[in-house]
């Protein structure tokens, strides 16, 4: 074969080859079809610039040759980033496997809650142990009423807190208002189009229903994370009165009930029903402001009890008449705006026609030392709507917490708490 033909053969061949852009000036191995991507990621551009097409010469055997020869080269280096590619990504693989199936198998046999028990019973460790539990695993929650107790061993705990919950704001804005019949400047009736009041409605609708799904989710993380400070309180023993306060209407009328479920699901979970009876945790009692209904929990050991009172006061036994070995339940008060009204009036009428009420009111609600609440801005109860007259003579500790609460939070914040008061 003569080297026109040679020459010409080259030259059609190069011809067929797609090229487009910035790559019409290089030959690259995708041009034969190989296959230069490895998990979507292309390996072209390591071979730009490569051979340039404005400087190859097919005229003579040997620039045909270097041309293969670089081609082959330029290809083996490919196989060769690819394969190390392959055998990358397939280690970062077994790695995280073996990770999970650990971890896994750590968690299954108990293995940490064995080790982290023997170390909190020799009595050397628990102060570094409870440090590790709130610190280092602030996603944690506690798993029985031994483990609370022991992030807050060394605790100073008040006997009266507050929380103050706000839901998250809907942030979709409204769609606009349905269209509505207006006159013209000729004086005439414009009614306005089928297609635009469908419109509007399908998306009134879709505002309403995107709506109600929010409301009751935040209801739903409400309620749980309330049932779980509840709990935590109750279970460490010293917190005589807790106060729920949710900033929106409406919220306690229809949740009583699945409020005093969730403490008492949350604490057979942390108690169990099959323990000692010296283990049981005290008694809660969760009612409105007003007395008009009230509910008390109570977990026995063989089952537990949930019935509700159509009214009841909560100081009416006093606490020297209960029996000794019965600590004295836990007053949980859920607040809310719709409150504010009735106690204004009652506590006006209270202060013109019997002022020395005014301080067994104050005596009878106590003094929140502690104020948790879900938003930065710091709040104190009696200029909230619906809080009860409180005794707030000293400042209490204010503490913001981001939601979802979790255990660790709670805990930093008594810390915080106890270590202002000392």
């Amino acid at each position: 074969m003569s080297d026109q033909n040679r020459m010409e053969e080259v030259s059609a061949s190069t011809a067929q080859i797609p090229l487009n852009g910035v790559e019409s000036r290089f030959i690259l191995p995708s041009m034969w079809g190989q296959d230069v991507s490895y998990k979507g990621f292309s390996t072209n551009a390591l071979f730009l610039p490569g051979t340039n097409l404005e400087a190859f010469d097919p005229s003579s055997t040997w620039n045909i040759l270097r041309f293969h020869l670089l081609r082959i080269c330029l290809s083996f280096f490919h196989d060769v980033y690819g394969t190390v590619l392959r055998y990358w990504g397939r280690s970062v693989l077994l790695r995280d496997s073996a990770y999970t199936l650990v971890v896994g198998f750590l968690i299954e046999y108990g293995i940490v809650d064995m080790f982290i028990g023997i170390l909190r019973g020799l009595r050397v460790f628990g102060a570094w142990i409870a440090w590790i539990e709130s610190y280092v695993f602030p996603q944690s929650s506690p798993k029985d009423n031994v483990a609370i107790l022991g992030a807050v061993r060394s605790v100073n705990l008040p006997d009266s807190v507050a929380v103050i919950l706000e839901m998250a704001q809907f942030v979709k804005k409204p769609p606009p208002e349905i269209p509505q019949p207006f006159l013209s400047a000729d004086k005439k009736i414009q009614l306005p189009s089928q297609k635009e009041i469908k419109k509007v409605m399908a998306q009134r609708a879709e505002w309403s229903a995107g709506l109600n799904t929010h409301v009751a989710a935040e209801t739903i993380q409400m309620l749980t994370e309330a049932s779980k400070l509840a709990s935590w309180l109750i279970c460490m023993g010293s917190t005589e009165s807790l106060y729920l306060y949710v900033k929106k209407t409406g919220v306690w009328d229809d949740n009583m009930e699945t409020l005093a479920e969730l403490i008492t699901a949350e604490l057979q979970s942390l108690y169990g029903v099959s323990q000692p009876g010296t283990n049981l945790p005290r008694k809660a009692i969760i009612a409105k402001l007003d007395g008009s209904k009230t509910i008390p929990v109570d977990l026995s050991v063989e089952s537990s009890t949930l019935e509700t009172e159509a009214s009841g006061d909560l100081a009416a036994v006093p606490s020297n008449e209960r029996e000794d070995s019965t600590p004295d339940p836990v007053s949980i008060f859920l607040l809310s705006p719709e409150d504010y009204k009735p106690r204004l009036v009652n506590l006006t009428k209270s202060m013109c026609e019997q002022p020395e009420d005014i301080t067994h009111e104050m005596a009878k609600f106590g003094r929140p030392k502690l104020i948790l609440a879900t938003q930065g801005e710091r709040q104190y109860p009696n200029c909230l709507k619906g809080f009860p007259l409180l005794d707030t003579s000293g400042d209490p500790d204010f503490v913001s917490l981001k939601r979802p609460i979790h255990f660790a939070d709670l805990v930093r914040a008594l810390r915080s708490s106890s270590q202002t008061s000392e």
